[in-house]
């Protein structure tokens, strides 16, 4: 399971439960409803802390509050491409700028 999938589980266990318990406090509900709900809200954040990762330096993303980052906060690996319509919110330029920079000063 890569990075991106663990995110996107997490968030559909996170509201299967939460809906699942609303309606169990609405109406009678069988007990093995609740308990599936309580496993769902419990099992969305586990399986993100196991698999939400850097695939380079293996290093957890979890921490990281927002959509899902530019590069890694830690090795700096590109985690993914942004769209045409986002800006980077990226600190750092990427290396080649730098080096553009230095060719036009020779």
């Amino acid at each position: 399971m890569n990075y991106r999938n663990s995110r996107t589980i997490m968030w559909i266990l996170l509201g299967v439960g939460g809906l699942l318990a609303f309606i169990s406090t609405r109406r009678e509900m069988p007990k093995w409803v609740v308990a599936v709900a309580a496993a769902c809200m419990l099992l969305g954040p586990v399986i993100m802390s196991l698999f939400y990762r850097c695939p380079s330096c293996g290093s957890s993303l979890s921490e990281i509050r927002g959509p899902i980052p530019y590069r890694c906060p830690y090795c700096g690996a590109t985690l993914r491409e942004p769209k045409a319509t986002e800006i980077p919110q990226d600190p750092k330029p990427a290396g080649g700028a730098k080096k553009a920079k230095k060719k036009r000063k020779k």
